[in-house]
């Protein structure tokens, strides 16, 4: 696999857009024509870029040597999957890791089934149940461990969330010393879903103590996509406070913002909102 075609799977497994990688230093018809395998690029380029997407030299290697790591194999193509919405993938991947017995494997199994549209209630049941178990086990958490916590969201309870939620706080501040991109984006996306989660069963509270927690680490960090993700539910939970016509505005405000940087981001959170318009029994 050319290193433009690597680039671009993580890269894209960690949900960054063109526009947010160029930082203004590179074009972004360069990382385009890049990731086809159309252009070459120096050294110092691509560790400015790796850099920008939190990914090791390493990291870049695996990937492009057709995934020889074992356990990054399957996590890699675990996720792409996920995010493709890739049916006949997952599939693939319960039968390879249906009669594992090591924890990668394991962990790919209750992934993979959580996202298959064939398996209903008990069967969800019990693999969301053996990834909380997991995440709740681990003291110290890494960035994999946010990443299987963003996609389990929306198959635990509100407790099961609020505990994992204030262990993803706990890991993002644990870095702040070396902190990244990436462990604060995939902490964005957490406390928007987590958020969006909690509302829907009406718990305004709970929602505020999320709030508190973003506030703690934008004390120790400046991230446009953590600010952009404070914003929308703050404003998300006054909404559901008082939800009159002058509310609505701070919301469509964040979307229209996060549109000039990320897309696909802007789209998740108009989804959301939509949501949150029926739930609330109000005009679109």
């Amino acid at each position: 696999m050319r290193i433009g075609q690597a680039f671009k799977i993580l890269r894209l497994d960690k949900h960054f857009s063109i526009k947010e990688v160029t930082a203004g230093e590179v074009s972004r018809s360069f990382i385009y024509k890049f990731e086809q395998g159309e252009y070459d690029i120096s050294v110092s380029k691509l560790l400015f870029l790796l850099n920008r997407i939190g990914v090791s030299f390493d990291e870049l290697m695996i990937t492009a040597n057709n995934y020889e790591n074992y356990q990054d194999s399957f996590f890699i193509n675990l996720f792409l999957a996920i995010e493709n919405k890739d049916q006949k993938k997952l599939v693939e991947l319960i039968k390879l890791n249906s009669r594992g017995t090591n924890l990668t494997q394991r962990l790919v199994y209750s992934l993979a089934s959580l996202f298959l549209e064939t398996n209903h209630g008990s069967e969800k049941k019990d693999e969301a149940a053996f990834i909380f178990n997991y995440l709740t086990s681990v003291e110290t958490w890494t960035r994999f461990e946010l990443q299987v916590f963003n996609y389990v969201i929306p198959f635990i309870t509100n407790d099961q969330r609020m505990l994992l939620v204030s262990k993803s706080k706990d890991c993002v501040l644990n870095y702040k010393y070396s902190l990244d991109d990436l462990y604060i984006n995939y902490f964005s996306y957490i406390v928007v879903d987590i958020t969006h989660f909690l509302l829907q069963k009406n718990d305004v509270a709970a929602s505020h103590t999320v709030i508190s927690m973003v506030q703690e680490v934008q004390e120790v960090t400046t991230n446009e996509r953590l600010t952009a993700s404070f914003h929308f539910i703050n404003a998300l939970v006054h909404f559901y406070e008082d939800s009159s016509s002058e509310k609505i505005n701070p919301i469509l405000s964040v979307i229209n913002s996060v549109k000039q940087i990320n897309n696909d981001y802007a789209k998740q959170l108009e989804k959301i909102w939509d949501y949150h318009i029926k739930h609330l029994n109000l005009p679109g």
